[in-house]
This record gives structure tokens, sequence and C-alpha cells, in this order.
């Protein structure tokens, strides 16, 4: 008998269990092997592999007696699949036929899941890829997970509409269900209902309080919105499953390391790590993690280590002062207040075209805020009030830099809003009032990490993401 839509929107948890309790080496190598696996047996394997790690080491093993790299282009990537390896599974499937159904719905969670490139382009997430292999599967129209990871591909390529047409074109079943209430909330929320997309993820929740894309959604956005307390009880909810989201673990970690909870962070990061070995950033942040445990801090100290970081990052072109003084501190380099104060008298003096005037204005412009020239940032105190105008001088809008050779000016309208970030990388970018690649230009790497809880790991994210474009923060 055929299972109608709607039995079929429902999650065939028996077979994963059943699979779970007979997976073993073997039974992966021959499974990737075949032609033509239901996909409720694709994910059972898949999540038992990822949530043991006795399998996930003896499949490694077997992969690498088999030179699973050297087998037929399909085995190896359905292999690499299975590990997590989306990057490198993408490689083997990429040029594989089109009509095969299975191939298509692993190459569109690779495009989702991984950085990876098709024709010798940069790698990086692909989710126009992944919309496309989804988008002429029959199973989109029986199967709630298919119909919904279109739907994220959509999303996630900023194409709204579209993914609210297809929400209208599921039927009145996928709808009602916990995949169709998670793509009306995200459509929601992209459209700016934050109070529509809140009421749909609790039905979502409501009828399946285990839904993984729910959770981890929901809980972003709360994290975002700064609702961290009811955040945390989903990330927590979410990591809680034999199979967590690594995304949740990352961003569950992140809160206990705000908080504090360095021991529970290192917790999730070590999961993440353990689950996929190659994670970059979660081992970057447990290494961080770690390092942290042995660490205490003074919140008075901190606090004022962050205000002087603020004042020490206004730029030059802010300040009210003559053309000749300006262009003789921007052809010396000088852009910041930072820049400035450790320039001494001696040093602007021997500068061509720059006179006793240009410096008594600057050493009245530094008095003001209680500053001189010549100082020594290591040891120097900087004013114990910054109030008044000079916080309005904060966050400036610099000058975006001039795109490198060969890079399409069309990526500077890219919404960093539609990227796959880590949750401390949005809040960065919220701090320094950036939403597009065009305003991230005019910043320094000084500037993210001199904010709190914004290290070098989540710097070195940033520079990742750009590099993806083919651009680079400036130093």
């Amino acid at each position: 008998m055929v299972p109608s839509p709607v039995q079929r929107l429902q999650p065939a948890s028996q077979e994963r269990a059943a699979m779970s309790t007979t997976l073993d080496a073997t039974t992966i190598w021959n499974w990737a092997a075949d032609k033509k696996p239901s996909l409720d047996t694709m994910l059972a394997v898949k999540q038992g592999v990822l949530t043991t790690p006795a399998i996930r080491n003896a499949f490694a093993e077997r992969m690498r007696k088999e030179h699973a790299d050297s087998a037929d282009a399909r085995t190896a990537g359905l292999a690499r699949w299975v590990l997590g390896h989306h990057t490198r599974a993408f490689h083997h499937l990429a040029e594989l036929p089109d009509k095969d159904a299975t191939l298509n719905f692993v190459r569109a969670d690779c495009c989702l899941k991984g950085a990876v490139a098709l024709k010798g382009s940069h790698p990086q997430r692909r989710p126009d890829l992944a919309a496309d292999y989804l988008q002429g599967l029959p199973e989109r129209k029986t199967d709630a997970r298919v119909q919904a990871l279109y739907c994220d591909a959509l999303l996630f390529d900023h194409r709204i509409e579209d993914a609210q047409q297809a929400l209208a074109d599921a039927g009145e079943a996928f709808r009602k269900s916990p995949h169709g209430h998670y793509v009306a909330g995200r459509i929601a929320a992209a459209n700016g209902d934050h109070d529509g997309a809140e009421a749909s993820y609790r039905a979502a929740l409501a009828q399946d309080p285990t839904h993984r894309a729910t959770l981890m959604r929901y809980a972003f956005e709360l994290d975002l919105a700064g609702r961290d307390d009811e955040a945390l009880v989903l990330y927590q909810r979410l990591a809680s499953m034999p199979d967590a989201d690594t995304h949740g673990l990352v961003n569950l970690g992140i809160m206990h390391e705000d908080r504090g909870s360095f021991d529970e962070a290192v917790r999730c990061f070590r999961r993440v790590v353990d689950a996929y070995p190659l994670h970059r950033r979660g081992s970057a942040y447990l290494e961080d993690a770690r390092a942290s445990i042995n660490m205490t801090f003074d919140e008075e100290t901190e606090e004022k280590v962050d205000r002087r970081a603020q004042m020490l990052r206004i730029l030059i072109a802010d300040f009210d002062m003559s053309v000749r003084s300006r262009n003789c501190l921007a052809t010396m380099g000088v852009e910041t207040l930072g820049d400035l104060v450790q320039k001494s008298e001696a040093e602007l003096m021997s500068f061509r075209n720059f006179g006793e005037t240009s410096l008594l204005e600057i050493k009245k412009l530094l008095a003001d805020r209680g500053l001189r020239l010549g100082m020594n940032l290591a040891v120097d105190e900087l004013p114990p009030e910054f109030t008044g105008a000079a916080e309005a001088e904060l966050a400036p809008e610099g000058q975006p830099l001039e795109l490198p050779p060969g890079v399409d000016p069309a990526i500077l309208s890219r919404v960093f809003a539609d990227m796959d970030l880590s949750i401390r990388l949005r809040k960065a970018l919220a701090t320094l009032r950036i939403t597009t690649i065009q305003d991230v230009l005019s910043h320094k790497e000084g500037e993210f990490l001199s904010l709190k809880n914004c290290g070098q790991t989540t710097t070195n994210e940033l520079k990742a993401r750009l590099a993806e474009f083919g651009i680079t923060l400036r130093p």
C-alpha cells in the first residue's frame, strides 16, 4: 500500500530506530552502493553514524581500507555525506546525472551545509543550487521533509516570494504540519513579522516538541532579539537530542561562554568536534573555551577595557579639523584616535607641510578629550569619563575601500542576514551597524577584536566568509 501524502508527513521514527540497532561498517558501505535507498534509510544511516562514535570510527576505517575516494563517484559521495563531509561529498557527486532523486537530495543538503564549488567556482554555500536540485523531485509533493528543505533553500537564497508560493502550492496537509508551520515562521520573520513568526514556531513545537529546524531557528531569533533565557531553553532542548544540530551546539556553547560557564561551553564544543572532527569553527571555539577555564574576570576592569577600545577606534575623519591637518594625518597612515595619540610631536613636525598651526590644532583636539601625543597605550591610562560629545563619535561611518580587481561589484549588496554565521558574529555585526558586505569594508580588523565577546575566532570567521567573495578585512 502506497502511503498517502498525509502519512508521509509524519516522521518515520520506527525505521530509524530499527536501523540504529543493526548498523555496522559493512552495512553502511553496502548502503552507500545501493542505487535507490529510501529517504528514511538515508537519514537513519547518517543519524546512526554521527551519534555513535564506535560506528563512525569503524566506518571511517572501512572507508580507508576500501580507498573510498577512489571508488565510483556515487558511492564515494554518499559515504562522505554519511560522515558529514559535505564539501568532499559534493565534489564526488556534482557531475553525476541530475535525474537521480537520491543524489539530488544529498547534493541539496551539501549545498546548504557545506562550502561547495561547481566547475571551478570558489567554494561557498549555494542555496540556489540546493533549490534547483530539489525543485523537480516528485518527493517534494509527498514528503514534508523534502518540501521543507526546498523552502529552506529558497529562504536562504532570499527568494521570499518563491518560498511563499511553494508553501501555498504544498497543500493544506503540509501547511498544517510542523514542517509547514516552520516554513511559515521563517517567511514571516523574513518579512519582518516577528510576532507572526513566533506564533508559527510555537504551533510547530506544539505538534512536535522535538522539531529540530524549528528549535534551531526559533532559538536563533530569540538569541538575536536579546531574549537569552528563552533561547537557552530551546538550545538546551536541541542539545538533549542524540543527533543534536551542530549550529545549535555552537550557539549554546557561545551562550554558556558569555555567561562564564566555560565547562558547559567546552562540553558543547566537544560534542561538535566529536561528531565532525574537521569542524573548524567548533575546534576553534573549543580551544578558546578551554583556555578561558583558568582565567578570572573582573567585570569593572573588563568594562573599562571595552570603553578604552571604543575611544581608540574613533576615526580621525570624524573630527572637525583643517584640511591640511586631515590630509597630513591621512598621508602618514593615521586613521584612528589610537593611531594619533601614539605619535610624538617630533614625528608630526618632521612631516612635510605639517607646521605649528596643525600641531596646536591637534594638541587642543586631544586635550579636550583628556589625551596627549606620545602616549604609551600599554602603560598610560585613558580619561575615566567618556560621555557627551565623545560618545557621539562612536560607530563612525567610514568610507569603503575599492574592490580588488576581478571582484563583482554586486557582491557589495550581499546581506549578512542571509548567510550562515555564528550568533556571536551576528551580534558583532549588529553592534557595528553592519548589514551588507559594503558596510564591513569601512571597518578594521581591530574594531572587531576590540568588541566585548568578539575575539580572534569570531574575527577569523568573518575573514573566512569575506574571503569566499575575494575580499579581505582591513588590517
